[in-house]
């Protein structure tokens, strides 16, 4: 039977011990800094939370799901017992060379490309999951596990998940920041941003069935340099600055012979 222990127990390793636990996966441990949440993940996935030294005894496969800065430290206080099982962290960004190879022999990574927080239940049927292996047989090894929780696996370098992850940084995180301050402007008109969410979500659609260079829309796209100018006066400085920016770039790429003009 396949068993697992969890390093951590935030928003990341609840949601994949969970998702584990209900495919049938024995999740025995749960080991974290906060012993309170080591405990509410054991107690929702019928693990027990132990310390982090005794973590990996007779585990099928560890997983490591902690903040990027902490991986190294964690490793590094691990006392792995067997050789035979395969450590694995989460990052997106952080490379497998991370592991020591005389200190944990078999190890990976398993990596989901999807935002994650306690509060929200995630289907993981439709959530990519990028894996790498040490050897072909530990790379198998994670790769039924990951299958285990969703179809979508792939097999994927240190090197391209690191660029996968910072397009997931541009397409997600800095998106977010870019509704905050559509949030603010609105605000400060005395506007709900509720009445944004339509908008967001259509555009959202488009890129469904075209590459967003396609799907783009908006006065930059179509080289309407008046109301650009007129939305930049119109703005508090710095988002003003990051619109111009912005619209500059976009300029570039439809309309390279205006971008002197703004």
């Amino acid at each position: 039977m396949l068993t697992v222990d969890f390093i951590g127990a935030g928003n990341v390793a609840t949601r994949m011990a969970t998702g584990l636990h209900r495919s049938g996966v024995k999740v025995r441990h749960i080991a974290s800094r906060s012993t309170e949440s080591a405990r509410t993940l054991a107690g929702a996935t019928k693990a027990t939370a132990v310390p982090i030294d005794s973590i990996g005894r007779g585990a099928s496969m560890v997983i490591v799901a902690v903040n990027d800065d902490a991986i190294r430290t964690i490793l590094d206080m691990a006392q792995p017992q067997d050789n035979d099982t395969v450590w694995v962290h989460t990052s997106g960004s952080v490379s497998m060379d991370v592991f020591d190879p005389m200190k944990f022999p078999r190890h990976g990574v398993f990596y989901p490309l999807q935002t994650m927080s306690r509060g929200l239940d995630v289907d993981w049927s439709r959530v990519p999951l990028f894996t790498e292996g040490s050897s072909a047989e530990t790379e198998s090894m994670i790769t039924d596990t990951a299958r285990l929780l969703t179809p979508r696996v792939t097999h994927l370098s240190s090197d391209k998940r690191r660029q996968l992850h910072a397009a997931a940084v541009i397409g997600c995180n800095m998106a977010v920041y870019l509704w905050s301050l559509s949030e603010t402007v609105m605000r400060e008109a005395g506007l709900d941003f509720e009445m944004m969410r339509p908008l967001l979500e259509v555009t959202l659609e488009r890129t469904r069935s075209l590459p967003p260079t396609e799907a783009m829309t908006g006065p930059a796209r179509r080289g309407d340099l008046h109301t650009i100018e007129g939305h930049m006066r119109s703005l508090p400085p710095q988002i003003a600055g990051v619109y111009g920016f912005l619209s500059w770039e976009i300029l570039k790429i439809y309309h390279p012979e205006l971008t002197d003009r703004i």
